[in-house]
């Protein structure tokens, strides 16, 4: 259950990703972060972060955990958005997610790794890779 990260010599880590595979795990994260976000809304509940499509079992990968630390500044919420979209028109798909702000500031996105591909949303596997850790690190400093 190892991560990803990128960072700026010794400087603590701006983007890190971690993979969820227990949707009890997916749905503890989600809990703990209390109010949660999506493209539309900023109000949802952790109970409205659908669940019941994730493989139970712990056998395969569900969920990637993406934590970012946001621009000083920069609205968390709308940058959470943009990191998401970033990553849609990288790999030409719609993505399912949610995503909530610790008290630290940190944004942590949990993005499904079953997604749709566009432009007919037919379903398909949404697979994060290092290039896409460090173009969301690229965003996070203002080089995006």
């Amino acid at each position: 259950m190892g991560g990803v990260g990128a960072e700026a010599k010794g400087v603590k880590l701006k983007v890190f990703a971690r993979v969820l595979r227990r949707p009890e795990k997916v749905r503890a994260v989600a809990n703990s972060l209390r109010a949660l976000f999506d493209r539309e809304r900023e109000d949802l509940r952790p109970s409205e972060f659908d669940t019941s499509d994730l493989t139970p079992g712990g056998r395969v990968a569900n969920v990637v955990l993406l934590m970012i630390w946001p621009p000083k500044g920069e609205d968390p919420v709308e940058f959470g958005r943009k990191a998401v979209r970033l990553l849609e028109e990288r790999h030409g798909v719609r993505l399912v997610w949610a995503g909530g702000v610790r008290k630290s500031g940190r944004i942590w996105l949990l993005i499904k790794l079953r997604a749709f591909r566009l432009p007919d949303y037919r379903p398909c596997r949404f697979y994060l890779t290092r290039e896409d850790i460090y173009a969301v690190y690229r965003l996070s400093m203002g080089r995006g």
